[in-house]
């Protein structure tokens, strides 16, 4: 009996340990891990598999970034409608300002380590939104602009308050 006792908690716990890890698991849902260019999965926390330390031997196409995500015209837009040609201005600690442009998915991503804490504002044309809050440390946008706005996100990143102007 204490044989079969000590069996029933054993497998339980080593099942635990050889199971694939959060980090693992999670890039796992979004898709192949080696499966695309610049225009992949919009909308994904792109540091879990691009960041310079990240979760893996090394990122997908050797391409590693320190900030990146996706811009939609609005907050609740479809994950494929990114909005393209939007200039991403980001002002770190010290005041210098860099930026980067989102591609047709909406995508962006950026290579040059910040000077943490960072303000950002996005551009197209006469149109600009500027994040009402800085970001202290985490360089990957869908961290905290999931697709539904929520306890755990402030919605998606989005230029305009209604209506898409592609």
């Amino acid at each position: 009996m204490a044989f079969l006792r000590i069996l029933l908690i054993s497998v339980p716990i080593a099942a635990g340990c050889l199971a694939p890890s959060p980090q693992e698991e999670e890039p796992a849902v979004q898709g192949e891990y080696e499966d695309g260019n610049e225009e992949h999965r919009p909308g994904q926390p792109c540091l879990l598999c691009h960041a310079s330390e990240g979760h893996f031997p090394k990122a997908p196409g050797g391409e590693t970034f320190e900030i990146g995500g996706t811009v939609y015209g609005t907050i609740d837009a479809d994950e494929k409608d990114g909005l393209n040609n939007v200039e991403i201005i980001f002002t770190d600690a010290r005041g210098n300002e860099f930026s980067t442009t989102s591609n047709r998915a909406g995508n962006f991503y950026v290579r040059e380590k910040p000077l943490y804490p960072l303000e950002v504002r996005i551009r197209r044309g006469s149109d600009e939104q500027r994040m009402k809050t800085k970001i202290w440390r985490n360089g990957s946008c869908a961290h905290c602009h999931g697709p539904t706005p929520g306890a755990d996100s402030i919605g998606r990143v989005y230029l305009f308050s209604e209506g898409i102007t592609q």
